[in-house]
């Protein structure tokens, strides 16, 4: 957010550059990327998100709410105060609850066949679907490193492609035994928050991320658009995370893919098991000073509004 605000100068507060380096979209692919997404979308509702969204700022009384942690972005929450001029409160990670759901029972049933923190999800959110070329890298990329995986494969409303249409011919016979390749949405919290998941290869949408570092699961980062790529950042940053290397035009690269998956998910050469790295010590770190802290920032969040409605702010 506040890299955001920063960059359209809100309340004339002007700098030449944004003060934290390595939290910056990357000049080639990704710029590209997002403009032609703005131009290909409609002007007017393109402008409608962004007006509303600054408006919300101001028209905020003397604090904002934000779905973030001090854990994850202290810094940042402090700039986008100096930005706003106002206190940023945060008051996250809020992680949508998980229920049994009998619906997804195989894919829990598979995980517990596991070793503990053997295994990867994969999973890319519902805003995007990959071309059959980037399913390939990624199929690829999963298989070269060696490690457990579950893959949520997203296809768009109306598509009825299989998931044996979509992967290379041969490719879920070969990996039955590691791999399990779900066609649709899978309880995403609930798969991160079992002790045998060690790694999430995600697009970086902020609630998928705040879902993983909450569980204490590194992240491998494959960002595509709007605020992910400036997410990815953020987790390599603070050390819970490693970003996949890109080609020059932002194309996926099974070996790349593989190098990355390994950073985080170190393989035993001789019997298979998946050995802990220190990004996941770091990750398990970052969950433990989350859930030390408690509610309290919940509590301080409601104490700020309850003196709003009577005035008193």
């Amino acid at each position: 957010m506040s890299h955001f605000l920063h960059l359209f100068h809100v309340d004339e507060i002007k700098c030449e550059e944004f003060r934290f380096s390595p939290i910056h979209c990357h000049d080639n692919h990704e710029m590209r990327k997002f403009i032609e997404m703005c131009s290909s979308a409609n002007e007017e509702e393109v402008i409608d998100i962004g007006v509303l969204c600054f408006r919300s700022l101001h028209l905020s009384k003397s604090f904002i709410l934000i779905n973030t942690c001090s854990e994850i972005e202290e810094k940042y929450i402090k700039y986008l105060s100096l930005l706003t001029k106002k206190e940023v409160i945060p008051i996250g990670p809020l992680i949508r609850e998980t229920t049994d759901d009998e619906e997804h029972e195989e894919i829990m049933e598979w995980l517990q066949e596991k070793e503990e923190s053997s295994c990867v999800l994969a999973s890319f959110g519902s805003e995007y679907y990959m071309s059959n070329k980037e399913i390939e890298e990624i199929a690829r990329g999963l298989e070269l490193s060696e490690v457990n995986f579950i893959w949520s494969l997203k296809f768009p409303t109306g598509v009825n492609t299989s998931k044996e249409e979509a992967m290379p011919r041969g490719y879920l016979e070969r990996m039955k035994h590691k791999g399990l390749v779900v066609k649709g949405w899978v309880p995403q919290a609930k798969i991160l928050s079992d002790k045998r998941i060690c790694g999430f290869l995600s697009h970086c949408g902020w609630n998928s991320v705040l879902e993983s570092l909450a569980s204490g699961v590194p992240i491998i980062a494959l960002p595509i658009h709007l605020d992910q790529p400036i997410n990815a950042r953020l987790v390599e940053e603070i050390g819970v995370g490693v970003e996949v290397v890109k080609g020059e035009n932002g194309e996926i690269k099974g070996e790349e893919l593989a190098k990355a998956l390994r950073k985080v998910v170190m393989v035993g050469k001789k019997s298979g098991e998946a050995l802990e790295t220190s990004m996941n010590s770091k990750a398990k770190e970052l969950s433990e000073r989350i859930k030390l802290r408690g509610d309290k920032v919940i509590d301080d969040a409601v104490d700020k509004l309850l003196q709003l409605c009577k005035g008193k702010n």
